[in-house]
């Protein structure tokens, strides 16, 4: 199914009254192709761009270019090199007055910032977006909104969260942006999926909580098959991991890990590997694989847990904790015991404290529908 945006912006291409203008549709539509996994199309694109506005002849297309350049990096590798492309475009949307970008590069930046637990960036960006912001700017409205939502489901405000999603996906309708309605879907579905996981380590979770979660991870998975998106792929069988962990289905969950940790199936970037790897351990230890959990946890690497965020150390060091039951291995004895109760308070306070930096978002601004 080709996106309704696609085909208006293929459209505006063609009925363009500039090279200009051409090459900020064609920017924009790249922008797009690089979020649903269209790597291929979205860096000739850049190529094309760069060759025939290299000289900077147009701060617009330059901006546009770099956002691309962001995009396609976060996409396809999960890598650092898209902050600094995101950085340098609303750098020059800021310094050439361009408010309409400088809303939209600091929204993405806060998407960035946010997938790498910087909360304190990504609410510092949601801030710059939501002054420059004209409520005519869907794309930015669209973006800005859906990390609103996420960090307010990340702390459990559901209600904040859902008003916030709700405008996200008015602004997706209205720009005809698939991806963002399957990132919206699939967006609440994981959050809600990973909290159940993270209270699983310290108190049991009901199994219709777990079915709702599930039935919600099956919508997300559905509405990517409809649209064709695939830069979420690994993200889904991220959660099935989650929940069939929370199950104890370590079979079903072993096959979800198998595949996941395919090379070229997820970036190697994506945090949850190491979290992963470990469930692997696990999953062998239950199912009898001794030798084989053993020489998995020796490849585990020791620094990759330490670098997690605290809400991942909860799970990693809660699944360490339960490995530790059956085998004992030489690897295990590097690895620090930790209190999983000091971690879980020391997460709570990080999440008290970003409540207390998120004052502009508690109410929806003037200008916005629901």
């Amino acid at each position: 199914m080709v996106a309704p945006c696609v085909v208006r912006l293929h459209q505006e291409i063609g009925n363009a009254s500039s090279d200009v203008h051409r090459a900020e549709l064609t920017a924009e539509l790249g922008c797009y192709l690089a979020r649903i996994g269209e790597f291929v199309e979205a860096e000739r694109i850049i190529a094309n761009l760069r060759r025939d506005f290299g000289d900077g002849r147009s701060g617009r297309v330059s901006i546009l270019i770099m956002c691309m350049e962001g995009l396609l990096h976060h996409f396809r590798d999960l890598s650092e090199k898209s902050l600094d492309r995101l950085y340098r475009a609303r750098l020059i949307s800021a310094t050439t007055a361009q408010r309409d970008l400088l809303s939209l590069t600091s929204a993405w930046l806060a998407h960035m910032y946010f997938n790498s637990n910087r909360f304190d960036e990504a609410v510092s960006s949601l801030c710059v977006s939501l002054d420059a912001l004209e409520t005519t700017n869907v794309a930015a409205t669209c973006r800005l909104s859906m990390i609103v939502g996420d960090i307010y489901a990340n702390l459990g405000e559901d209600v904040l969260s859902r008003d916030w999603y709700t405008i996200s996906r008015q602004a997706a309708t209205s720009y005809g942006d698939q991806a963002s309605i399957g990132a919206l879907t699939y967006n609440s579905a994981a959050l809600c999926v990973f909290a159940l996981r993270l209270r699983a380590c310290s108190a049991a979770v009901s199994e219709a909580e777990v079915e709702s979660a599930s039935t919600r991870i099956r919508t997300a998975t559905n509405y990517q098959l409809i649209a064709q998106l695939t830069s979420l792929d690994h993200l889904l069988i991220g959660s099935n991991i989650h929940l069939e962990m929370i199950r104890q289905n370590f079979g079903i969950a072993s096959g979800f890990i198998e595949e996941i940790l395919k090379s070229g199936v997820a970036p190697d970037e994506y945090s949850h590997l190491a979290i992963f790897k470990l469930d692997r351990v696990l999953c062998e230890v239950k199912l009898g694989r001794e030798r084989a959990a053993i020489d998995n946890l020796s490849k585990i690497s020791l620094i990759d847990i330490a670098r997690l965020s605290l809400d991942d150390q909860i799970i990693a060091h809660s699944t360490l904790s339960n490995i530790r039951k059956y085998i004992e291995a030489d690897h295990l004895e590097c690895v620090q015991k930790v209190e999983i109760k000091r971690l879980i308070e020391l997460n709570e306070d990080s999440k008290r404290r970003i409540r207390g930096i998120m004052g502009p978002f508690e109410s929806i601004p003037v200008g916005f529908t629901q």
